[in-house]
């Protein structure tokens, strides 16, 4: 289980150096050993101080930041660190190991994340007024229908397929409705976004078979046997998930809010057409649209 830890101080910093294929120490392989004292900040042992290891190797393509103080962090308390640290001769080893210590940890980014998303709001209320108000409900609707409805009935070994194409129609529908009311425009919207959405999904259910995509990083699964002809099963090894149609469910989901909004512009640019030309004949409306397109 995650703890949220606030990092209070850098108590040790070590860099151990590697050898080369011949067994000589070289400083081109090497790696440092951070260790901070934190502060628990939550769970049972909340108010109670731990140590957090940071292992820098400078291997591979990926920058990792070293932890300030201040920063707050999750991370996992281990009870017996022994096995942990038994490589690890550092000046405050005696004090570590009477305590919880952790090498695996994820940065706070809460605090980010909220700020971006008050910002976002504030501008679209600002801008839009009624219409950014129906946006924002419009748009915690869909969420909650994936996390509420999408997410427990595939985790239940529902058919992925069949809740993607639920979600994305009540996705459809409820957003347009809520942003243009019942209206031709609204319901031509919803007819050219489950149109674009059906044929890109025609195409990915194609395309998934065709190249044989098993939606894993290795077609032979894992060693654990966890993911066994594209399938992965729950921890309770009583359903099982279709990784094929998880990677299905993600194009479908991407693809929706740019045809959505596609689909919306057009309809709008059409209404206008239409309602300002004197020709009002379906050959000259499609025509328009096609240019618009």
């Amino acid at each position: 289980k995650y703890v949220k830890v606030k990092v209070i101080d850098l108590v040790d910093d070590v860099i151990k150096y590697g050898t080369d294929a011949e067994g000589n120490q070289t400083e081109e392989i090497k790696e440092r050993i951070m260790v901070y004292k934190c502060k628990i900040l939550d769970g049972e042992n909340e108010g109670n101080e731990t140590y957090v290891i940071q292992r820098l190797t400078g291997i591979g393509c990926v920058t990792i930041k070293e932890l300030t103080n201040g920063s707050k962090i999750y991370t996992v308390l281990i009870p017996s660190p022994e096995e942990l640290l038994k490589n690890y001769d550092t000046e405050y080893k005696s004090q570590i190991s009477l305590l919880f210590t952790s090498s695996d940890y994820t940065v706070d980014r809460n605090p980010t994340i909220i700020t971006l998303v008050l910002i976002f709001v504030l501008m679209l209320l600002s801008f839009s007024r009624i219409k950014g108000f129906h946006t924002l409900l419009s748009l915690v609707l869909a969420l909650a229908s994936v996390f509420v409805v999408y997410i427990p009935a595939v985790l239940s070994g529902a058919n992925i397929y069949l809740w993607t194409v639920i979600i994305c129609l009540y996705a459809t529908i409820e957003s347009l409705i809520l942003l243009e009311g019942l209206t031709k425009k609204s319901f031509v919207a919803i007819i050219g976004c489950i149109s674009g959405v059906a044929v890109c999904g025609i195409i990915c259910y194609i395309a998934n078979n065709a190249m044989n995509i098993v939606g894993a990083g290795d077609e032979l699964g894992s060693e654990e046997g966890w993911i066994t002809n594209t399938y992965w099963e729950t921890f309770n090894h009583t359903k099982t998930i279709d990784i094929r149609g998880v990677v299905f469910s993600g194009v479908l989901f991407g693809a929706l809010g740019a045809i959505m909004d596609v689909s919306m512009s057009l309809a709008s640019s059409l209404l206008e057409v239409y309602n300002n030309s004197s020709n009002h004949s379906l050959a000259n409306t499609l025509k328009s649209g096609f240019n618009i397109g």
